[in-house]
């Protein structure tokens, strides 16, 4: 069951993660989007407990909420540098390399920290996604890599594994996907509002009631929704290092439909270099 649960939500994040494009091919405040996506996501879990599993409640403890609220800041701002990212690079581009930078970073914190053992695997996994990232990025014998983009990526490597590091807390102290993930997208989206108006002050004000921006965040909202309970879903039944094996997958999917629906430029070549990239995230998750 883990390994269906791990594939619905490769296939649902991948395509929530397609979805970043629209606030960002329609120049729309990232915040606004983030706020409304987290919220949707808040009233869906909300809709479902109400329903369909009121017992879910008695499981949000006070760790719970304090670990939600460390979640929600980073995953908040985690989408806000996506979004930032995708208005200067594709997405069949951008999520490849953030996946496996992350990955990359994941391991060299727990070899560091954490006192992970780093084996053979992990190093030939290490050695091929650095070599495949480095090809897919270059052009003209450069990294192109402009400030602003740098600044990025390394929010999104950052963020993408406190992301993933307080998750893993949340899935300890409680068992029930539902339970942990209404705290999580309530404190997401008042992180984003607090965000948004620090930086952005009345601007913010007038792009949180505008109809491009509740659309956006509403559309981006459900499929990601459906992912991240699919995997914390997984992550209940199975094994860590199982379902994590599978789910950078998710790039693919992502590659894929960026081509088919916004027409990113998408080359055998650069097929071929992305599928590598995949191939050293497995290697390192199985490792």
């Amino acid at each position: 069951m883990w390994f269906t649960y791990t594939i619905l939500s490769v296939l649902a994040l991948g395509i929530g993660y397609t979805l970043f494009k629209f606030p960002a091919l329609h120049n729309q405040n990232r915040f606004a989007s983030t706020f409304w996506s987290n919220l949707v996501s808040s009233v869906i879990v909300g809709v479902i407990i109400l329903f369909f599993s009121p017992s879910s409640l008695t499981l949000i403890t006070t760790n719970v909420v304090w670990f939600s609220l460390l979640w929600g800041l980073v995953f908040s701002l985690n989408m806000f540098f996506y979004i930032s990212a995708l208005k200067e690079m594709y997405a069949n581009v951008l999520f490849p390399i953030a996946s496996a930078i992350s990955t990359v970073f994941v391991v060299g914190v727990g070899f560091l920290f954490l006192s992970d053992t780093v084996s053979f695997m992990k190093l030939a996994g290490i050695m091929v996604i650095l070599a495949f990232v480095y090809l897919l990025n270059k052009k003209g014998g450069k990294i192109v890599l402009n400030k602003n983009l740098s600044f990025y990526f390394l929010g999104i490597v950052i963020t993408s594994f406190f992301v993933k590091y307080f998750q893993k807390v949340l899935i300890d102290l409680s068992g029930d996907p539902i339970a942990v993930m209404l705290p999580e997208y309530i404190s997401a989206s008042l992180f984003a509002f607090i965000f948004g108006y620090i930086f952005y002050k009345k601007n913010f004000m007038t792009a949180l009631i505008k109809k491009q921006e509740i659309k956006s965040g509403t559309i981006i909202a459900v499929p990601l929704f459906v992912g991240a309970y699919f995997l914390v879903s997984a992550l209940n039944i199975g094994e860590l290092s199982q379902v994590f094996a599978i789910h950078p997958v998710y790039v693919v999917v992502v590659t894929l439909l960026t081509s088919l629906f916004f027409k990113e430029k998408l080359g055998f070549k650069k097929l071929l270099i992305i599928l590598g990239i995949v191939v050293g995230i497995i290697l390192i998750k199985i490792g």
